[in-house]
């Protein structure tokens, strides 16, 4: 005997609400896998760091064994957050398909207080796993210097180039700690500009009213 199109919703909706929580969960038990992993070998890099000085001593050797390590996890970490973002965004997808039939458009309607957005350290739809994408990348970019340093140290051939480009008389030598600082404020801004979730570009189309809350319909 066949359930009824709305039984059959109903249950489908049940389903597809657990397994986004199971989603959910999953994405930052993997992001603590990576962290731990990546946190390890960075501190295994630092640790190679401290052994002997020259460009052939085992420590530079260590150095470049543990930034390709970091650089595979980090690369790894990138891809795994886009493939829990689609996979995410895949059942949300089902939810708000589902939903208006059964318990209503409950996760298509969003609350925005006004008040507490206007407040310096106050809620902004910023999307969690957006931010953490935009740290993975950099993470990315991050161990991809440290293996291109520790190539250099290994390579004596880069070696040599490298120490007739960056030697202390030369001018570039002098911007390259300005270099830095600028890297990392530009990726702040980044994470400020593009880290805003979806819903925030829809709140600049919406019409303000007095109220303190007031409730939108997510696009």
């Amino acid at each position: 005997m066949e359930c009824p199109d709305s039984e059959k919703r109903c249950n489908a909706l049940k389903i597809v609400l657990d397994i986004r929580k199971f989603e959910i969960e999953l994405y930052w038990k993997r992001t603590t896998y990576f962290w731990a992993f990546i946190g390890a070998t960075l501190v295994a890099y630092c640790e190679a760091a401290k052994i002997g000085s020259g460009s052939h001593n085992f420590g530079y050797l260590l150095r470049e064994i543990f930034s390709a390590a970091g650089l595979i996890f980090s690369f790894a970490w990138l891809k795994l957050n886009q493939g829990s973002k689609f996979w995410q965004a895949n059942w949300e997808a089902h939810v708000d398909n589902l939903e208006d039939e059964t318990q209503g458009p409950l996760y298509k309607v969003i609350a925005q207080s006004h008040n507490e957005s206007q407040r310096f350290l106050g809620a902004r739809p910023f999307s969690v796993s957006r931010v953490n994408q935009w740290v993975s990348f950099f993470i990315f970019c991050i161990w991809c210097l440290l293996v291109a340093v520790s190539a250099v140290q290994v390579s004596p051939f880069l070696h040599a180039r490298a120490s007739l480009i960056l030697n202390q008389s030369s001018p570039w030598y002098n911007i390259v700690p300005f270099v830095g600082v600028a890297l990392a404020i530009g990726s702040c801004i980044v994470i400020q500009i593009w880290g805003k979730s979806t819903f925030a570009d829809d709140l600049k189309t919406k019409k303000k009213v007095k109220e303190d809350i007031q409730f939108y319909l997510r696009n």
